[in-house]
């Protein structure tokens, strides 16, 4: 075995140490004393037993040696401590420690066999204060035992670094199998090759190795020694590696003995006969990635007091064997909730266990832009707008660069994204009419807020919600809790008390004098605020950068260089909703929030030029058209105490995955709903997936438009004539390839309409 590794120097030091300080503290062993008719005793420092060998570790006791208590603070070893020397066969020894009736030491190398003289200088004294009589052997072993004693159950480690020992003698002790390793500590085994000099610690190289044989009697045969030598970092003390006989039974006292010159007093190991033994494997997964997780811990535990404890590999597997019998597997692991069951462990079998660890709630928010256009971020390109906020959340997580939305207007794309279902489904894929003060996202549909709310969420939705106004269809009637905004398509941004467009908090109308984007980032620091303490979901819909444009001096004044007004105002509107998520983001961190929250971004849908100036480069259309402009949107996401950072992602996905990717993140596992189009996205953003979330997309809007991707194409039906494009060579949609690959089309077409047939009559 390499017993070299610092972190075994580590265990042993933190093992056998206790064991050494217990002895230090022993009461005086007045039977010993009087077996050797002198006023001082001289004894092995584990066994107690009168003969001691050079180099040993040694127990002097008696009476009046000092003052005081003192142990030696460092290496080497002193040879005076609290003005006590102490000499035995005219040699000085090396002080572990000093009390009024007790000296631990280390006996002087090179004093032959037989009878030898100890003399005590206390006090700083120059004459011997006390006297006594040595029993020095070649070598005299003597096994440390975690009572002290010499006898009982021995300081021994297994193979895999565990304590010895059953779970009631030392924490987390485990019995270690027929056949396994066990580490002994013992001292008085004799001299080594190379020699160390008193006081000083053993080497690590080379190892101090023992002169002679040693030999090891465990349950009554013999177990074969890998080394025995001094323990590197240590005085005086042994270390003993042995595998044990194959055909050894359960016992959890099997007896244990070291013979060199001498035979030590037996001492006790736990043992498991390989006959008795069974084994529990699986895997650990990630119940919201699926991924694997490594460094789970894993404890069987028995009421009878059996226990072991391991790891998952990197691999997220684990294999533990243990004696038959009934046991409570429990599976824990930082930021997930613990997974305990019943299993039963039958010898000479494998019980295969994979469970899946929840991950504990995050809160949730999702920010979603009004008309931004692709590349109006600095992050997406944009060098006229910076947006260094916004762009952290890229940064600190994960950017789509083939995110879509299901609609290219406003009022049915945030209705697939509430439901996570194509909104065509329920009848909802146009914008209402401007008038329209009836109808709203059918009652029918359960939302998002609805299924975080049923998981222990608080709810709130600030800013635009555009999914209609009667009252069946107010936010609170669809989830959430709060409320602050306004109901229809569109406000201004500085008058507030609009007729029939008042700004509402909750159902009750109120007198807003805040520029609306302020107001709406003031309102989600103060939702973040209250509900810091219990798993929130936020929904900050943005009306900026949608028209009307207007902007405040302050912001404007921040882009003197952009002549064209409404450009300016555009930047300005854009630079106040980056604030905004910047304020959002600093109350996270004020309140250590920001590791476990997961953040979405995205535009509803493309940006409309020839009203708010807003770029799609490089795709042509803009919102209201199937082109991409109208419907290839900025997306990112960040969950900085869990996702990856800094990923770019050209996977196509859609925003009807928001709801799964969201509710998943809340239950802490992934979970199925055959009626969501949408799907989690944290398998794949984590890696733990590495197929595509979507290999088909697909779009309608009324009888004018409608569109399919796979994979990298694109139908299109738009202006009344048929058009095939392959995005992966022609993002702009500049060359309509229906006509030239004709078997294509008709692939696509045939997957439009097998999807377009389950849904209603387009309107």
């Amino acid at each position: 075995m390499n017993i070299n590794s610092a972190k075994r120097t580590l265990l042993i030091v933190s093992i056998v140490a206790a064991v050494l300080l217990m002895a230090m503290s022993s009461p005086v062993r007045k039977d010993v004393t009087a077996q050797q008719n002198s006023s001082v005793a001289l004894v092995n420092a584990a066994s107690y037993e009168t003969a001691v060998a050079p180099g040993s570790i040694a127990a002097l006791f008696g009476n009046g040696f000092s003052t005081q208590i003192q142990i030696a603070s460092g290496l080497p070893l002193p040879t005076s401590l609290a003005g006590v020397t102490v000499k035995i066969g005219g040699k000085t020894a090396p002080l572990f420690f000093v009390s009024p009736s007790q000296i631990n030491l280390q006996v002087p190398s090179g004093i032959p066999s037989g009878s030898a003289t100890i003399e005590v200088f206390a006090n700083n004294s120059t004459n011997a204060t006390f006297t006594g009589t040595a029993v020095v052997a070649e070598a005299s072993p003597g096994l440390f035992t975690i009572n002290a004693s010499g006898r009982g159950q021995a300081v021994a480690l297994n193979g895999d670094l565990t304590p010895n020992g059953t779970a009631g003698q030392l924490p987390n002790a485990r019995a270690e199998s027929a056949g396994g390793i066990v580490i002994l500590f013992a001292t008085g085994i004799g001299t080594t090759s190379p020699a160390v000099a008193d006081g000083q610690s053993a080497p690590a190289s080379p190892l101090a190795n023992g002169v002679g044989e040693t030999t090891v009697s465990i349950g009554g045969q013999n177990a074969q020694v890998l080394f025995s030598g001094l323990s590197p970092g240590f005085v005086g003390l042994w270390q003993i590696n042995v595998q044990l006989p194959d055909s050894l039974p359960t016992n959890a006292a099997t007896s244990a003995r070291v013979t060199k010159g001498r035979i030590s007093l037996e001492t006790t190991l736990a043992v498991t006969g390989r006959t008795d033994l069974g084994t529990v494997a699986g895997i650990i997964t990630d119940g919201l990635s699926g991924g694997r997780l490594a460094n789970a811990t894993v404890t069987l535990n028995s009421t009878g007091g059996v226990s072991a404890t391991t790891k998952t590999n990197s691999q997220g597997e684990f294999s533990q064997s243990i004696r038959a019998g009934n046991y409570t597997l429990q599976v824990s692991a930082t930021g997930y909730a613990a997974e305990t069951k019943a299993v039963t462990v039958a010898a000479n079998s494998t019980n295969t266990q994979n469970l899946s660890l929840a991950k504990q709630k995050p809160n949730v928010i999702v920010i979603v832009a009004d008309d931004l256009g692709y590349a109006d971020l600095g992050i997406q390109g944009s060098t006229e707008v910076l947006t260094p906020n916004i762009d952290s959340i890229a940064r600190n997580g994960v950017r789509f660069t083939n995110a879509y939305v299901s609609a290219p207007v406003c009022s049915p794309s945030r209705a697939g994204f509430l439901t996570g279902r194509y909104q065509q489904r329920f009848g909802y894929e146009l914008n209402p009419d401007a008038g329209d003060r009836t109808s709203g996202l059918p009652v029918s549909e359960t939302t998002i807020a609805n299924r975080m709310k049923s998981l222990g969420y608080a709810t709130s939705a600030i800013g635009k919600w555009h999914m209609g106004i009667p009252s069946q269809f107010l936010p609170q009637q669809r989830g959430f809790d709060e409320f602050f905004g306004f109901l229809i398509g569109m406000h201004s941004y500085t008058v507030w008390n609009q007729p029939n467009n008042p700004i509402y908090r909750g159902t009750q109308t109120v007198t807003e004098t805040t520029y609306l984007t302020d107001a709406f980032s003031r309102e989600a620091e103060d939702f973040i605020q209250r509900n810091r303490q219990q798993p929130f979901f936020l929904y900050l819909a943005a009306n900026a950068p949608h028209d009307p444009m207007q902007a405040t001096d302050e912001y404007l004044a921040r882009f003197p260089n952009i002549s064209d007004p409404t450009r300016k105002t555009f930047a300005a509107m854009l630079s106040a909703l980056d604030d905004g998520v910047g304020k959002v983001l600093a109350k996270l961190r004020e309140h250590n929030l920001e590791e476990n929250t997961l953040i979405i971004f995205f535009s509803d849908n493309g940006g409309i030029p020839r009203t708010n100036t807003s770029l799609n480069t490089p795709f042509s259309g803009q919102k209201d058209q199937l082109l991409e402009g109208g419907i290839h949107v900025p997306f990112m996401m960040q969950w900085k105490g869990y996702l990856p950072a800094g990923v770019v992602n050209s996977a196509p996905i859609i925003s009807l995955d928001v709801l799964p990717t969201a509710v998943s993140a809340a239950m802490g596992r992934k979970f199925s709903d055959s009626s969501l189009d949408g799907v989690n996205l944290i398998p794949f953003v984590s890696g733990a997936d590495i197929t595509l979330p979507h290999t088909q997309l697909f779009w309608r809007s009324g009888t004018t438009q409608y569109a399919a991707r796979v994979g990298d194409w694109k139908l299109l039906f738009f202006q009344n004539s048929t058009r095939l494009y392959n995005l992966a060579t022609d993002q702009s949609e500049s060359t309509n390839l229906a006509t030239s690959n004709p078997t294509k089309l008709a692939e696509l077409q045939a997957i439009y309409q097998s999807w377009n047939s389950q849904l209603p009559p387009a309107p």
